[in-house]
């Protein structure tokens, strides 16, 4: 059964609570070395590495303002993973995240923060240069995916701002040939306006799936955003998404335009469980100058 937890406030206020140093956490594994199947098939204490999807970009904010001036071009994979460690008594102890291009690691040991606060996964180093917000697949009531972003070199000057979704994907023929269905859930993500004001968001997400057709309507709603420099959060309704998503017969792969209040972009995401039960991925959008809205989603369906 689903814990009633996260509205995209809560999510932001977890932000917060994220750069002013909280502890805790909590979760359970799987076996260390088996390949990733469900979350159900969890005993703790154990690391497991899942395999996922990421999209990341490069950012130059120079001092002594820290506003963001360049935002080099996203770049995708889809041979990314996080490995996730747990002790004994099912705490989340450690997460990396690995793509081609970089990695990232909090660990509690290191005196990282690595937290759980209804429903979000709470990560910051120690030095507070790196942030992630991530989705409890527990809390949820997922079984075969989850999500998150992050964002590098914090009051450095420069750094990385990427999301990732992890899983295991479901096979082409497992997707329906007919039929529709509801999925349900969130997003994370990193938003850059005009004036090169950073921001983490989180929104919820409706996505209406077409079987037959093979169409995918994506709308988010309620978004709000956090200031990464004033911790102040507010209402975003222009980072607010819709779009069409389509995908190939026998494929469980998707991707399509979507678009907010002057930003354009795509989003590109897969099916998961062995039945298309849940999906995630995620979005790049690009606005004017330097704005740009980017994060990664997961849902799942009754």
């Amino acid at each position: 059964m689903k814990r009633q937890c996260l509205s995209p406030s809560l999510a932001l206020v977890c932000g917060s609570l994220l750069l002013s140093g909280c502890g805790g956490g909590g979760g359970l594994s799987i076996r260390s070395g088996s390949s990733f199947t469900n979350w159900a098939a969890i005993v703790p204490p154990q690391t497991v590495t899942v395999s996922g999807m990421s999209t990341e970009s490069t950012y130059e904010a120079p001092a002594p303002d820290f506003l963001v001036t360049d935002i080099g071009t996203a770049r995708e994979s889809r041979s990314s993973s996080a490995t996730l460690t747990y002790g004994a008594d099912g705490f989340l102890t450690r997460v990396r995240i690995r793509t081609p291009f970089s990695s990232v690691s909090w660990d509690k040991r290191d005196g990282d923060l690595v937290d759980t606060d209804s429903g979000v996964v709470l990560l910051g180093n120690a030095a507070e240069t790196a942030l992630g917000l991530a989705a409890d697949p527990f809390a949820f009531g997922w079984n075969f995916q989850t999500f998150g972003a992050w964002i590098t070199g914090l009051g450095t000057g420069a750094g990385r701002a990427g999301a990732i979704s992890i899983g295991a994907p479901s096979p082409g023929d497992g997707v329906p040939g007919s039929g529709s269905a509801t999925f349900t859930g969130l997003t994370l993500g990193h938003y850059v306006d005009t004036a090169g004001e950073a921001y983490s968001t989180a929104s919820t997400l409706r996505v209406e799936a077409d079987f037959f057709d093979r169409e995918l309507d994506f709308r988010t709603n309620d978004t709000a955003k956090l200031n990464l420099h004033t911790l102040v959060d507010s209402d975003a309704d222009n980072l607010d998404l819709t779009g069409t998503l389509t995908y190939g017969f026998g494929s469980s792969a998707f991707s399509g335009a979507v678009a907010g209040d002057g930003l354009d972009g795509t989003a590109k995401g897969r099916f998961y469980g062995p039945r298309a039960q849940e999906l995630g991925g995620y979005f790049n959008l690009r606005g004017t100058g330097v704005e740009a809205y980017s994060g990664a989603f997961g849902a799942d369906r009754p």
